[in-house]
């Protein structure tokens, strides 16, 4: 049964009319569509999908994602072309390496710094025996600098040295054999003398 406030040229409307319309609040609105009753064929490919889907979310909660990685996500979720959660672009970034064939390389820790005036000191901890690299430059969007880490038993680290002093730099994690990311933008203050 629909409800309504303010009848006839109503305010607002919630629920079903009989088996032809839904009213329903969005975003602030108050619409109508048709009623639907959702397909589900239960296809091998949708149960493929479905798995993925699973898995993914899985993983982000196996992750237990630190504050610096949760704001690395929403960095990479706020440069995306459709507008997404951070949790949406992890689950997509997941799924994508899955579609690629690649293994999905989960990030722990980063630490990050800028200690020496003009270096980036990367270093992350990742599943040991990964190839892993890091790109970085002077806007979420902008990363033209990459090089590969140097791994010792699941640590991954680079320093990246001739920076330019005070500058805010920003960089993201990937394997190298893939074109997928496996971690967010991060940001860093490079040290000054």
């Amino acid at each position: 049964m629909a409800k309504v406030k303010s009848p006839l040229f109503g305010m607002s409307a919630s629920g079903q009319l009989g088996k032809t319309i839904v009213f329903f609040p969005w975003k602030g609105l108050n619409c109508v569509r048709t009623h639907v009753v959702p397909a589900n064929p239960n296809t091998t490919a949708q149960q493929g999908v479905r798995t993925k889907m699973t898995n993914a979310v899985d993983a982000y909660h196996a992750a237990s994602l630190t504050a610096i990685d949760v704001a690395g996500w929403r960095r990479f979720a706020g440069i995306s072309a459709t507008p997404m959660t951070y949790f949406n672009r992890y689950v997509k970034s997941h799924i994508d390496a899955i579609n690629n064939g690649e293994t999905w390389v989960s990030f722990n820790t980063d630490l990050t710094t800028s200690t020496v005036a003009g270096q980036i000191d990367f270093d992350v901890e990742a599943d040991t025996g990964k190839s892993l690299s890091v790109r970085w430059g002077t806007s979420p969007s902008y990363m033209p600098n990459s090089n590969a880490l140097a791994e010792d038993a699941g640590n991954y680290t680079y320093s990246a040295t001739s920076q330019t002093e005070g500058a805010r730099m920003y960089y993201q994690f990937y394997q190298d054999a893939g074109t997928h990311v496996e971690s967010g933008i991060g940001a860093v203050e490079v040290e000054s003398s």
